[in-house]
């Protein structure tokens, strides 16, 4: 008896976790771990397996939503795109792979980026530029390693490998590698792309993030060579409405306030972590939500601002 009464209680505090949140049974499934028929049979009722799962899950649920503001403030609060771009980062790290990310703006890739790569001496970040050329793309990898940059493409190549060889670099990050792909012809993307490959082939892990136009470029591109090569294939989705709000509880809103509820229903699908992180620094220097977003939206009400990426 007591038995039952201790599982329909945390059945009852699991609903209400859930229902608080506003967070749907594949939300539940994808933070807890668990399969999608055991999240709906045990939020239904109706699981007739072990019967700690429903307090595992309760505890699981917990940990994921603590405190946005501790999290924020020592670094450890994610997404879960972001988990998924450091797991990764590390799989590429470890395994010595060529990896390709992509995924939509503002999801959190530059920044996980350059925190995994500030992490580690033996990490490279590079950030691609629009309109770079095949030279364009070494001159800069040598400007990074502080090398000398001069000779043809083919020395260039040759240099940048001898440098970072010689300064222990284990692994090289792209960011914005979409950028790579400035023009319609096939064989100039594929000229640049070929100097992450020759990295590679040196023992050098590579790790390309994009947005998802990239991947539809490299699947046009269809050089089998350089495809062959990619150890891991990553798409990331966007960030979650309950991630959203956690996310303005840790910056310090209330997400069930009026002019809160406003600011997180019209961050754009791209940049949104960056939209509500500038409409709540606006908000502390102005004193209102709705102020600030007055000042980010034109009379139109469309956004007045780029979100960059995130």
């Amino acid at each position: 008896m007591e038995l039952k009464l201790a599982q329909s209680s945390s059945l009852e505090e699991l609903q209400e976790f859930v229902r608080e949140r506003a967070l749907s049974n594949a939300d539940v499934a994808r933070i807890t771990g668990r399969s999608a028929a055991t999240t709906s049979q045990v939020l239904g009722g109706k699981y007739k397996g072990r019967a700690e799962t429903g307090a595992e899950m309760l505890a699981s649920l917990r940990e994921h939503f603590k405190p946005g503001a501790k999290r924020l403030a020592d670094g450890t609060w994610k997404t879960h795109g972001q988990s998924v771009i450091d797991s990764m980062l590390e799989l590429t790290y470890q395994d010595g792979e060529m990896t390709c990310i992509t995924g939509p703006s503002g999801i959190g890739k530059t920044h996980s980026a350059r925190a995994f790569a500030q992490r580690r001496t033996d990490v490279l970040y590079w950030r691609a530029k629009d309109g770079m050329s095949v030279g364009d793309v070494l001159s800069s990898l040598l400007a990074a390693v502080h090398a000398p940059d001069a000779g043809t493409n083919t020395r260039k190549l040759l240099r940048l490998i001898e440098t970072l060889k010689a300064r222990r670099i284990a692994m090289v990050i792209c960011d914005e590698a979409d950028l790579l792909v400035n023009e319609q012809n096939r064989s100039r993307l594929m000229k640049k792309l070929v100097c992450f490959r020759e990295l590679y082939e040196a023992g050098i892990a590579v790790a390309l993030l994009g947005l998802e136009s990239f991947e539809l470029s490299l699947r046009n591109a269809g050089e089998t060579y350089f495809l062959s090569r990619l150890g891991y294939f990553q798409k990331i989705d966007g960030v979650l409405l309950s991630e959203l709000r956690e996310y303005w509880q840790g910056l310090g809103g209330d997400p069930e306030g009026a002019e809160d509820r406003l600011a997180l229903s019209l961050a754009p699908k791209r940049g949104a972590l960056r939209f509500l992180y500038k409409v709540f620094r606006r908000a502390a220097a102005m004193g209102s939500v709705k102020q600030a977003l007055g000042l980010m939206f034109d009379a139109q009400g469309h956004f007045s601002e780029t979100i960059e990426e995130a």
